[in-house]
């Protein structure tokens, strides 16, 4: 009776809302991705693509399968799903409650038009406050975000959607800085006589200028590490200064800040064609949610075009090609910038382009994806363009100067108990020393792999269990920079960044970490998590500095094959303890207002090697994974445990 019902209920509304925001996309942080992650793992629907986000059209057909699927539905399930489909049913039907006004307006032409155009507008407020004490007095700090925010969406047609949303943020959020990074040499600057000729070595090569850029170590502490999601770009106005001269790359004091999304979407072919573009945060070939490697949902937002193609319902192919965003970061590069390009804007350093494209094939109880991406500069290299395109074969007719990446991920599936999977990202690898088995101790090796399992806990609603492992090797990520190409007579920094933050996953080169994550839903509208991760990351500053341990790193080309990587035993490593207990709580549908918690502690220490055996150069030619390690507890590098509360409120009006 109950999957009657709601099979009656689905019915009504396919016929009383012809058009409703069909294909606008659902943002990533929606709680509908851990509905529809749940409902997969249950075995009640098929998965979907493994590119999000996911359109709203994508969302309702899931939940109709579930309704036509035939497990038996428990009563709190039906609830819950019925819940998410009134959800996306009201997008554009006029709640009579509110009126319209500057705050909520929700507008249609006639039924009977042949071009139905729809438009809503809403206003929302949050804000978001976080403070941390330590045990070491000068990083006890707070922070805070308050956001008011306009949305504007609706549809041309029933076959295209769009929307625009809109912040500003009034933000504080101190950083503290702990030492400076040496990047590496700067080959791209070459010695000039007298003349102006170039100098050259013995072999006729140009000679570089030797000269160390470094740059400045800043972490914030107040959130939990890795755990602060900026909402705004990475352009702020200090109250102070506002003014055309006042653009800063972080709010160190209090400022005013933005931020623009939106997108226009389309779908043919009973959604096996999907079409996107537009300023979106995306996440590509994540076996969990926000573990992928490749484009993670933590990387900052960007404009590209975006496609899905479904010939078959186990086939599917994705490409995305947009351009990259430059940082607003001389507060921490300050000395980076090479003296002889004239400029030290970051927007004089960051032109590249990104694309990707996957094919994944997904069975019932086996999935696999493959696929490369690449960073290229801004210069119209229509290979990278075509969706058809072999990114590692066109590479070598256009320079072979760009940074090239390839991917892949499998996953065994067993519907109503859990999943478990591998992925691996290379961004360069010498085959050579793969089969000499010196893969983890040559330094030219650079690539990051994850396992994970994820278990449906049984006889709890809506309840998960996850773990995984995920290791980055140093420089990966990174990449040489290039100059005086045929495109550019500057240095182009070409590492794997948009706006200043990693596009693959959040951890920094040369790191590792084991995450556990635990989701339930007790009761509706209230969500409780529990999350442990045990992360450890080479030390990008002070006098143990472990090279290709920054997102800044490049491996310098002269001398490369002789350098090596222990991790552990190469340097300084940070060690962390991270506990997160956090909630989420929504009043009503009728009452939109949302309240978080987040309560977290951080044990934070590092360890050491004998001086005698560390080489900043990173040759390690006095090491290797016998060194001992020892725990230490310096100025450098302190032993440090704190807790973090961070408190949050959202209001859509």
């Amino acid at each position: 009776m109950r999957k009657i019902l709601a099979l009656f209920v689905f019915a009504l509304f396919l016929t009383t809302s012809v058009f409703s925001q069909s294909h606008k996309s659902v943002e990533l942080n929606s709680e509908l991705y851990r509905i529809i992650d749940y409902a997969a793992l249950k075995g009640y629907i098929s998965s979907l693509p493994f590119q999000k986000p996911y359109t709203n059209q994508q969302i309702k057909n899931a939940i109709y399968e579930i309704f036509d699927s035939d497990y038996e539905l428990s009563d709190y399930e039906v609830e819950i799903f019925n819940e998410y489909l009134e959800k996306i049913k009201n997008l554009n039907k006029k709640d009579e409650s509110k009126k319209n006004n500057v705050l909520h307006s929700r507008l249609k032409n006639s039924d009977e038009s042949e071009i139905p155009v729809t438009f809503v507008y809403d206003f929302s407020l949050a804000a978001n406050v976080s403070g941390g004490l330590y045990t070491k007095t000068d990083y006890s700090q707070f922070g805070f975000d308050i956001i008011p925010q306009l949305d504007f969406s609706g549809d041309v047609s029933k076959y295209l959607s769009w929307n625009f949303n809109a912040l500003g943020s009034i933000a504080r959020m101190p950083l503290i800085e702990l030492g400076d990074y040496d990047c590496g040499q700067s080959w791209y600057t070459y010695q000039l006589d007298e003349k102006g000729i170039y100098v050259l070595d013995s072999e006729g090569e140009k000679l570089p200028i030797e000269k160390i850029r470094k740059v400045k170590k800043f972490i914030n502490t107040s959130y939990l590490p890795y755990n602060y999601f900026r909402p705004w770009d990475a352009k702020v106005y200090y109250v102070t200064n506002l003014s055309t001269t006042g653009l800063e790359g972080w709010p160190q004091e209090l400022s005013l800040c933005l931020n623009m999304t939106g997108e226009i979407r389309t779908s043919f072919f009973d959604d096996k064609l999907n079409i996107g573009f537009g300023r979106i945060y995306r996440e590509v070939a994540g076996m969990d949610n926000g573990s992928s490697l490749v484009l993670n949902a933590k990387a900052r937002p960007f404009t590209a075009l975006d496609m899905q193609v479904s010939p078959f319902k186990f086939l599917r192919y994705s490409f995305i090609v947009g351009s990259l965003e430059y940082p607003s970061q001389a507060y921490m590069n300050e000395n980076w910038y090479p003296e002889n390009t004239g400029s030290n804007d970051d927007s004089f350093f960051f032109q590249n382009n990104y694309t990707l494209n996957m094919v994944d094939l997904d069975f019932k109880h086996l999935h696999i994806d493959f696929g490369s991406s690449v960073v290229w500069p801004n210069r119209l290299a229509m290979g990278y363009m075509f969706p058809l395109a072999n990114f590692v074969e066109y590479q070598n007719h256009v320079g072979d100067a760009d940074n090239l990446q390839m991917f892949g991920d499998i996953k065994l599936k067993y519907q109503g108990l859990g999943e478990i999977w591998a992925s691996m990202f290379l961004d360069e690898l010498d085959l050579s020393t793969l089969l000499k088995k010196d893969v983890f101790t040559y330094t030219r090796d650079m690539f990051a792999y994850q396992f994970g399992f994820k278990y449906v806990i049984p006889k709890l609603p809506f309840a998960t269990l996850s773990l995984r492992y995920t290791k980055i090797e140093p420089y990966c990520y990174t990449h040489q920079s290039i100059n005086y190409t045929p495109w550019f007579n500057h240095y182009i920094s070409q590492n794997y960044t948009n706006d200043g933050y990693n596009i693959g996953y959040y951890l920094d080169p040369n790191s590792d970490e084991l995450r556990l994550d635990f989701n339930i839903m007790p009761k509706k509208n209230l969500n409780l998590a529990f999350t442990y991760q045990f992360i450890r990351h080479g030390a990008d500053y002070g006098s143990q500095q472990v090279p290709g341990s920054s997102l800044y790193s490049e491996l310098d080309p002269r001398g490369r094959a002789e350098r090596r990587k222990y991790f552990l035993h190469d340097g300084a490593y940070n060690w962390m303890h991270i506990v997160n207990f956090g909630s989420e709580f929504t009043l009503s549908s009728k009452y939109p207002v949302t309240f978080t918690t987040n309560l977290g502690f951080v044990y934070s220490y590092y360890s050491m090697i004998a001086q005698e055996n560390y080489s900043i150069d990173g040759k390690a030619e006095n090491c290797d994974f016998s060194t001992p390690i020892s725990v230490v507890n310096t100025k450098e590098y302190p032993q440090i445990f704190g807790v973090v509360l961070s408190l949050g409120v959202k209001v859509i009006f």
